[in-house]
């Protein structure tokens, strides 16, 4: 979502979004309680921002997924 929709701010990624964590559980699989659980502990270590309408990535290439 990041590389697809993104707007680069320096290192920084600004996704936004109108996606609920519900959605983002469905689409990963997950529960909705794990997207929270994950989505915290990545703002806790300052990997991300988000809020309900976007999400920051600190830096999207330092996300074993981003390559």
């Amino acid at each position: 979502m990041g590389l697809e929709h993104g707007k680069r701010i320096g290192f920084e990624t600004l996704v936004k979004h109108n996606m609920t964590h519900q959605d983002i559980a469905d689409l990963t699989g997950t529960s909705r309680q794990m997207v929270t659980a994950v989505l915290n502990h990545l703002k806790r270590s300052n990997v991300l921002y988000f809020n309900r309408k976007k999400i920051l990535f600190r830096d999207l290439n330092a996300l074993p997924m981003a390559s």
